[in-house]
C-alpha cells in the first residue's frame, strides 16, 4: 500500500475524484436555482420572437401600400402576396398570443391584461386590413376600379371633337396633380374648370354625359382617398399605423416586465450562489495546495537538474556534479524519469561531442571550398583579362564583316565563361552567408531602360516581342541595391528569352502599396515559352537543377541562375514565385519594399558602351604595377588608345621605387604580385613623405572578385577597385573620377 500511495497516478485520481464531487455538487445546486429563471427567459424570448415577427409582418403591409396594390392580379384574381401574407401572419400571431396567454399567469409578471389588449388590437388590425383591401381594390389603379373609370371618361372626352383639346389637357393636368400631391386646390381647380365646361356646353347631352361621368369618377376617387387617409392625417391608413404603434408599445412593456422579473429572481438567488461559490472555492484551494505540493514538488526538483545541466554548457563543464541540487523524489514515476534523464544526458554528451567534430570538419571544408573558388577565380580571371582585353582592343579597330562576326563569337564565348565564373562565386557567397545588400538611391526607370536596350536585339534575333512596362505611379527613384536588382532581372529575362521560341517576353513593374515612408513594387517577367511541369517547379530553385536533363544540352546553363536569383530576392526581403503552364508560358514574379527617395536626389548617368575608338583624353602619366605580361600588354594598349603615357612595374617593390623617382597622375596597382604585393606597396607609398606632396590616386586591379577582397583593398588605403577581366569602359569610367581633365573630355561611349 505504501508503494501505491507514492504513485502519481493514485494521487492524481484521488484529487480528481474529490474535485469532481465538489464541482458536481456545485453544478447541481446552481442548475436547481436557475430553473425558474430559464423558464421565464423562455417566456420572454417567445414574446420577443412574436414582436419581431409582427414587425417583419408590417413590411408586407408597407410593400402593399407602396406598390403591391398596383399589381394586375390584385384586381383580376383578387390575390396579392403582400396583403395576403399580412392577413395570414396576423391570424397566426393571434393563435400564438392565445397559447402564450395561458402560461403567463404562472410567471407572476402582470401581463394577462396586456395579452387581452394585444389580442383585441390584433383582431382589430385584421378587420382594418380587410376593409383596406376592399377599399383600395374598389378605388382601383390605372385601368381598374374608380381610377379606371375616371381614365376611360377622360379618354372619351379626348376622343370627342366637341371640346377644345387644350381644355381637356388642362383637366387632365389638374387630375394628375391631385393624384400626385393630393392637394385640395387641384380638386377645386378640376371641379371649377369642369363646371365651366358644363355651362358652356349646356344643352349638349352627349358632352354633358361625358363630363358628368368624368366628374363623378374623379370626385368618387377623391372621397375614397380621403377615407383611406392617403393625402391626410386621418383615415384608415392612419388608424392602422396607430394600432401598429400600440401593439409594439405593449410588446416593449411586456419585455420590460419580463426583464424586471428575471432580475428579481436573479437577485433572490445571488446571495445563495455567492455562499455556495465561496464554500467551493475554499475547498478547491485546499485541493490545489495538495496537488501543488504532491505533484509539482518532484517536477520542480527535476527541472532544477535540467537547468543545471543546460547551464553547464554540456561538454564544457563536465567536471561538475550533475545532480548538484538535492533530489529526493516522492513519486515512483519521477524517480524513473530522473533515471532516464541521466541516461539521456550521457547519450547527449556523446552526440554533442560527435557533432562538434563534424561541425569542425564542415567549417574546414567550407573554408577550403571558399579559398579554392577564390584561387580558381583569380587564376581564371587572369587569362580572361588578356582574352577580353585584347578582344575589346581589336573590336575598336576597323575589321571586315567576317572578322567582326568571328570577333563577336569569341567575345560572346569569353563573356559567357566570365558569367559562369561570376555565377559560381555568387553561389559560394550566398552559401556561406557573405553576400550583402548595398542599399542606396537608384533610378529605377534608368535601369529598366538599360535592360530594354540589352535584350532588344537578342529578342529581334529570335523574332520575339520584348516589352518593358512600368506603371506611371511607380516612383522613378527608390532606395535599393542597383546591382542586385539588375542581376535578378537579367537572370529572369535571360531565362525567359532562352526558353521562348515564339510570342513575347514582358517585364512589368507596378506599384502594390504605398505608405508615407515606403513603397512596395511588384516585378513580373512573363513569357510565352515552353512552360514548366508542375512536378518540376518544387526543385526549380535548387542548385544545379533544371526541369529535365535535356535542358542543359539544348539551352545550356549551369543550373545556378534561378537559385541565385531566388536567394538574392530573399536577401532583399522578397520571395520569388512562379506560375506556369506547359507550352503556354511562365510568369516569375516578386515584390520588394523600399524607402522613398527625396526628389532632390540625382542619379549618376550610366557608363555606356563604346561605339567607336575614343579620342585621347589628356596628357597624363600612369604607373601600371602588374606582374603578368599579357595583362601588362592589355592595360598599356588601353591607356595608349586614350593618349595616356604609362610606366610599367613588374612587382610592388619596383612600383614603390618608381613612385620615389618619378611623378605620376594615377597608379593602377595589381594586388597579387611577387616580392611585394599591391597592398604592401600601397601602404609604403601612402606612408612616405613624398605622398604628402604628390598624391596620385591608387586604383586596385585584381582578379580577386570577392566582396571581402574589395573591402580589404579599400581599408588598406586604395582609392578604388576594378576586377579582372578589365572592361575598357569601366577603366575609363573609374579613371575619370580622379583625373579632372578626363571628366571634361569629349568622349563617346
Amino acid at each position: 500500500m505504501k508503494i501505491r500511495l507514492k504513485s502519481l497516478v493514485f494521487q492524481i485520481w484521488l484529487s480528481f475524484l474529490a474535485l469532481s464531487f465538489i464541482l458536481g455538487l456545485w453544478l447541481f445546486l446552481f442548475l436547481k436555482t436557475q430553473d425558474k429563471t430559464e423558464h421565464l427567459s423562455h417566456f420572454s424570448s417567445e414574446v420577443t420572437r412574436i414582436q419581431n415577427d409582427f414587425s417583419e409582418n408590417i413590411i408586407n403591409y408597407q410593400n402593399f401600400i407602396l406598390s403591391g396594390y398596383k399589381e394586375v392580379d390584385f384586381y383580376t384574381k383578387d390575390t396579392q402576396p403582400d396583403i395576403n401574407n399580412y392577413l395570414k401572419n396576423l391570424t397566426a400571431i393571434h393563435s400564438r398570443l392565445l397559447n402564450l396567454e395561458q402560461n403567463s399567469e404562472e410567471y407572476k409578471i402582470g401581463t394577462n391584461s396586456q395579452f387581452r389588449v394585444l389580442i383585441s388590437n390584433n383582431n382589430q388590425l385584421i378587420q382594418l386590413a380587410d376593409s383596406l383591401k376592399t377599399l383600395i381594390k374598389y378605388r382601383g389603379f390605372k385601368d381598374y376600379g374608380v381610377e379606371g373609370r375616371m381614365r376611360n371618361s377622360a379618354h372619351a372626352l379626348e376622343d370627342s371633337s366637341y371640346i377644345i383639346r387644350a381644355e381637356i389637357l388642362q383637366l387632365r393636368r389638374h387630375e394628375k396633380d391631385f393624384l400626385l400631391r393630393g392637394d385640395e386646390q387641384y380638386e377645386l381647380k378640376f371641379n371649377s374648370l369642369l363646371d365651366s365646361l358644363k355651362k358652356r356646353y349646356l344643352g349638349k347631352k352627349k358632352i354633358q354625359g361625358l363630363l358628368n361621368q368624368y366628374s363623378g369618377s374623379f370626385n368618387e376617387y377623391v372621397a375614397l382617398s380621403n377615407i383611406l387617409g392617403i393625402y391626410s392625417e386621418n383615415g384608415l391608413l392612419v388608424e392602422i399605423k396607430s394600432v401598429h404603434r400600440k401593439i409594439n408599445g405593449i410588446f416593449s412593456s411586456m419585455e420590460e416586465k419580463s426583464a424586471a422579473r428575471i432580475l428579481e429572481l436573479n437577485n433572490q438567488h445571488t446571495n445563495y450562489l455567492i455562499i455556495q461559490t465561496i464554500f467551493i472555492a475554499i475547498i478547491a484551494i485546499f485541493v490545489s495546495l495538495f496537488l501543488a505540493k504532491t505533484l509539482t514538488h518532484d517536477i520542480k526538483l527535476l527541472n532544477e537538474n535540467f537547468k543545471y545541466y543546460i547551464s553547464s554548457d554540456f561538454l564544457k563543464n563536465q567536471d561538475k556534479e550533475i545532480s548538484k541540487p538535492d533530489f529526493k523524489p516522492s513519486s515512483i514515476e519521477i524517480k524513473n524519469l530522473f533515471a532516464n534523464f541521466q541516461l539521456l544526458k550521457e547519450t547527449l554528451n556523446k552526440t554533442v561531442l560527435r557533432l562538434n567534430k563534424e561541425v569542425e570538419k564542415s567549417e574546414k571544408a567550407a573554408n577550403y571550398k571558399t579559398r579554392f573558388l577564390a584561387n580558381m577565380s583569380h587564376e581564371i580571371r587572369t587569362p580572361l583579362n588578356g582574352i577580353l582585353g585584347m578582344l575589346q582592343l581589336i573590336g575598336i579597330e576597323k575589321l571586315s564583316t567576317e572578322q567582326q562576326k568571328s570577333l563577336e563569337v569569341a567575345e560572346y564565348s569569353a563573356n559567357h565563361l566570365l558569367d559562369v565564373v561570376n555565377m559560381i562565386l555568387d553561389y559560394s557567397k550566398l552559401e556561406v552567408g557573405k553576400m550583402s545588400v548595398d542599399t542606396r538611391p537608384i533610378d529605377l526607370r534608368l535601369i529598366l531602360n538599360n535592360l530594354e536596350g540589352i535584350f532588344h536585339y537578342q529578342a529581334m534575333e529570335k523574332n520575339l516581342k520584348f516589352l518593358v512596362e512600368c506603371a506611371e505611379e511607380v516612383p522613378q527613384k527608390i532606395n535599393a541595391d542597383s546591382m542586385r536588382i539588375q542581376q535578378v532581372l537579367l537572370n529572369l529575362l535571360s531565362n525567359a528569352l532562352k526558353f521562348t521560341h515564339h510570342g513575347s517576353v514582358l517585364l512589368k513593374v507596378s506599384k502594390d502599396s504605398e505608405t508615407e515612408n515606403e513603397v512596395t513594387l511588384n516585378f513580373e517577367v512573363i513569357d510565352t515559352g515552353v512552360g514548366i511541369k508542375k512536378k518540376d517547379t518544387s526543385k526549380l530553385f535548387e542548385a544545379f537543377e533544371q526541369q529535365d536533363i535535356s535542358t542543359t544540352r539544348k539551352h545550356g546553363g549551369t543550373g545556378l541562375g534561378l537559385t541565385i536569383t531566388n536567394q538574392l530576392i530573399e536577401l532583399m526581403g522578397g520571395q520569388l514565385l512562379l506560375e506556369s503552364q506547359i507550352n503556354k508560358g511562365s510568369k516569375f514574379y516578386f515584390s520588394l519594399s523600399s524607402e522613398k527617395v527625396s526628389n532632390s536626389y540625382k542619379q549618376s548617368t550610366s557608363i555606356g558602351n563604346f561605339q567607336k575608338k575614343p579620342p585621347p583624353l589628356g596628357d597624363y602619366k600612369v604607373l601600371v604595377a602588374e606582374d603578368n605580361k599579357i595583362n601588362q600588354l592589355v592595360i598599356v594598349k588601353m591607356l595608349n588608345l586614350l593618349g595616356i603615357n604609362s610606366v610599367l612595374a613588374k612587382d610592388g617593390r619596383e612600383a614603390y621605387e618608381l613612385f620615389l623617382l618619378e611623378d605620376f597622375d594615377l597608379i593602377l596597382m595589381d594586388i597579387h604580385m611577387p616580392i611585394l604585393n599591391g597592398l604592401e606597396a600601397t601602404n609604403m607609398i601612402k606612408t612616405h613623405s613624398k605622398y604628402t606632396i604628390s598624391k596620385p590616386p591608387i586604383i586596385a586591379i585584381t582578379a580577386s572578385a570577392f566582396e571581402e577582397d574589395r573591402d580589404e583593398a579599400l581599408s588598406k588605403g586604395m582609392d578604388d577597385f576594378i576586377t579582372k577581366p578589365i572592361l575598357f569602359k569601366v577603366l575609363v569610367y573609374t579613371m575619370k573620377k580622379y583625373l579632372p581633365h578626363l571628366v571634361s573630355a569629349n568622349t563617346s561611349f
